[in-house]
């Protein structure tokens, strides 16, 4: 089953090199009990640890069931000691901290589906071993030579097909090194068993073969007895299952590990909570003053976005007179009489405009919210004919359809999803202006209100491009006139626009995002691009870009007069958005938090400003741009002076979890050679470390954020004595509480800590996993 072929081991050390083993040629049986003797240093560890995959031979090679090992991968080599190989040692190599039942169980499968298996495996083979319901009982319960049944017992109860035994008996006395020995002759029967020995009388009485080592080399081979392969053999290999030392063994050992140790556990844990302690009281002291300083922003901010409007300096000379209650309740909507606004500036958003802003550093606002106006052909039946609407008044609700639910009233119906739906929005006071209901095409000559019912019953027909335009058939294209109204109306192509809802802004909206006027879905500006795209019309002036203008058949050229040149680029692009194929930008709102951002924006607009003429300039309104960044810069100071000092505590707890777990790897270095031993691979034992700093870090952070609940209290008690015996009012200390900020805060804190425990102790076990089998195992 093993051979051995001119097999040589090395050990390299600076003051010399030291040959364990020359040139050894051996083949083992299937089965039996093939004892190895020699002098000490002769070779015989050495050789075992190289059957059993603990150590690499420096040439030669080693065969198991016909495949060459020298390529095998450390994960390989895991498999091979996992699956074929068990391990019996002079010391015995029980971990302590584990009972003798979690000892063996480390050789079983890792699953919480083999637990009743595992268990009823774990009381045959101590049966098998002579001993009986011990399985609940320590190590340290049980005499030298119970432990090595024990030993025994973990080796053979995965049912290997190699068992080495290291000076199984050298540690006990004459009759239970017999017992010892005819045990592993038993076990022999049904695997092969490599046994090194002092003790010949023994090795004589019980092996099948002996082999005697000196100075590295084989002196000589006897058969004293033939091997057989038992039936029973046969039966245990062709059912063998894959096994693995997995998360639950992970758990089992660092919880015994922690009981065991329980005070310095303990205290291990108090010292880690001190560090979260520390962190949430500056994270809640820093929480709430921000709070306190971003609701004051946004309160004065969120109501007064930077506004940059298609037309500028506009106003209303004569403001409705007319009183109306505020946010009524009745169903009706009012007809109020408001002169027309006055514009003086129209603000060209040119496509360099555009990606100008587009390129301004995100952080310093919330949203750019763009109004776009997809040029729509609407019709409607106003006062008994046909009317082309106005597509001033009809805008586009954004992507931000939450935060309209939260801004808005829904008065009646439902705010609008689909392509064909509309939502009409009036003011405070549940009025539209006429200049609004003119825009949109609606009836108020002699009216002083409409039902919501009434209102909604308005519809209007958007008239597709190959409907509206048509082929002059010199490749060049027209639309139909006024007189075309009513038969275009009819167009069963027609895309239907219905009132679905009535909006209005609630008492706590702090932002107008939409003027009073019609809102459309999202879906309806796709739709109608997608439309515009396929239409003839749409292809054509595509095809010829800058070539041609599809209205006159000639080139695009620039455009001069006395105010300015108007380029041939924007006039296409101007061109585009006539015919649908692009969508216009009319309003611009840009949306901050903080005076800061403000006026670091309304300086990159300025900037864009800076080498036009003044036709070309981009005017808006910024009331709140003045206003000094001071207020900011306080901020920024007490923030980061707080921040420092949580992480001046979050450092000193990474820099004692590190420790402990170094501190740790070195205490369990035996129990990481055992581990290894069984198969457990590197990765497990950087997991069996990291679940440990996981625990650390899962009971320090709730034992940290308990503490913080607790000191809480008196030092909210002696702020407000600062703050009272000052006469500051103007902050209120309640947003100081610590649980109010809710169970998912604290699960936050705590997985938190947990990574960067895992994190600070991760090198440490990186370390731990690279230990040397061999030299971990005689580490005390």
């Amino acid at each position: 089953m093993i051979t051995l072929q001119d097999v040589t081991k090395i050990y390299h050390s600076k003051a010399n090199d030291l040959t364990a083993l020359q040139t050894v040629s051996l083949e083992f049986p299937t089965n039996g009990l093939v004892g190895i003797l020699g002098p000490s240093g002769c070779g015989k560890t050495t050789l075992l640890n190289l059957l059993g995959g603990l150590d690499k031979q420096s040439a030669g090679s080693i065969y198991f069931e016909g495949k060459e090992t020298h390529a095998f991968s450390s994960s390989e080599w895991d498999r091979y000691r996992r699956d074929h190989v068990g391990f019996v040692f002079q010391t015995y190599n029980l971990i302590p901290t584990l009972t003798i039942g979690e000892n063996i169980g480390l050789a079983l499968p890792d699953s919480p589906k083999h637990y009743k298996e595992n268990e009823a495996k774990i009381r045959e083979v101590l049966l098998r071993v002579g001993l009986e319901n011990v399985e609940h009982k320590w190590p340290y319960q049980l005499s030298g030579g119970q432990q090595q049944r024990v030993a025994i017992a973990r080796a053979i109860v995965k049912s290997p097909k190699v068992v080495l035994a290291d000076e199984p008996t050298g540690a006990l006395d004459s009759k239970t090194a017999h017992e010892v020995m005819a045990l592993l002759k038993e076990i022999s029967s049904s695997c092969l068993v490599v046994v090194v020995t002092h003790n010949e009388k023994l090795a004589h009485e019980f092996a099948t073969q002996l082999i005697e080592l000196q100075d590295g080399k084989v002196m000589k081979k006897t058969t004293l007895q033939e091997e057989t392969l038992s039936k029973e053999k046969e039966n245990v290999s062709s059912q063998k299952q894959s096994r693995s030392l997995g998360i639950i063994s992970s758990f089992v050992i660092n919880g015994r590990q922690f009981i065991q140790k329980l005070i310095r556990s303990i205290l291990i844990v108090l010292a880690g909570s001190i560090g979260v302690v520390g962190v949430c009281l500056v994270l809640t002291i820093s929480s709430g003053v921000q709070k306190y300083i971003i609701d004051i922003q946004r309160e004065t901010l969120s109501n007064s976005p930077i506004t940059i409007r298609s037309t500028a300096d506009n106003e209303n000379p004569n403001p409705d007179t007319t009183e109306y209650e505020a946010y009524p309740t009745d169903p009706v909507v009012y007809v109020s009489r408001r002169n027309a606004q006055y514009y003086g500036h129209i603000n060209l958003f040119s496509n360099q405009f555009l990606d100008y802003l587009n390129t301004m550093d995100s952080s310093l606002y919330n949203i750019i919210d763009y109004k776009a106006a997809i040029d729509m052909k609407i019709l409607t039946f106003m006062n008994g004919s046909y009317k082309k609407v106005s597509n001033y008044k009809f805008m586009m609700l954004g992507e931000e359809s939450d935060y309209v639910e939260e801004q808005y009233d829904v008065l009646y119906g439902s705010i609008p999803n689909e392509v064909g739906e509309l939502a009409i929005l009036v003011d405070q006071y549940n009025c539209i202006d006429v200049s609004v209901l003119n825009y949109l095409g609606i009836d108020f000559e002699g009216l002083d209100e409409y039902t919501f019912d009434e209102i909604a019953s308005k519809e209007y027909k958007i008239i597709l491009n190959d409907t509206y335009y048509y082929d002059k058939g010199d490749g060049t294209f027209g639309y139909y006139g006024s007189s075309q109204y009513a038969t275009l109306y009819q167009n069963e192509q027609n895309i239907t626009l219905s009132i679905t809802g009535i909006l209005r802004k609630n008492r706590e909206a702090k932002t107008d995002i939409y003027e009073s006027g019609m809102l459309y879905t999202k879906a309806l500006r796709d739709a109608l691009i997608l439309n515009a795209h396929e239409s003839q019309i749409g292809i054509a002036q595509l095809t010829h870009q800058l070539t041609k203008n599809v209205f006159t058949g000639l080139p695009f050229e620039d455009s001069v007069s006395y105010t300015g040149t108007i380029s041939k680029e924007y006039l296409y692009e101007a061109q585009l958005g006539d015919l649908g194929l692009v969508d216009e930008v009319s309003t611009i709102r840009i949306y901050t938090d903080n005076f800061d951002s403000r006026v670091t924006i309304n300086a990159y607009i300025s900037n864009y400003n800076a080498t036009l003429a003044p036709d070309d300039k981009i005017l808006y309104n910024d009331y709140m741009g003045s206003f000094s960044i001071e207020f900011d810069a306080f901020i920024e100071v007490l923030t980061t002076a707080l921040i420092i000092f949580a992480g001046i505590s979050l450092l000193v707890s990474s820099i004692m979890i590190g420790i402990i777990t170094y501190i740790s790897v070195m205490e369990r270095m035996r129990d990481v050679g055992i581990l290894r031993s069984l198969g457990g691979s590197r990765g497990f034992i950087r997991r069996l470390f990291n679940v440990q700093n996981g625990i650390l870090g899962l009971l320090s952070g709730t034992l940290g954020i308990l503490g913080a609940s607790i000191f809480m209290e008196p030092i909210v008690g002696v702020m407000v004595e600062i703050m009272e015996r000052n006469d500051i009012t103007t902050f209120d200390i309640s947003s100081l509480q610590f649980a109010s900020f809710g169970m998912g805060y604290f699960i936050i804190i705590i997985m938190l800590n947990m990574a960067l425990s895992i994190i600070s102790g991760m090198v440490p076990a990186i370390m731990g996993s690279l230990l040397n089998p061999i030299e971990a195992m005689n580490k005390e």
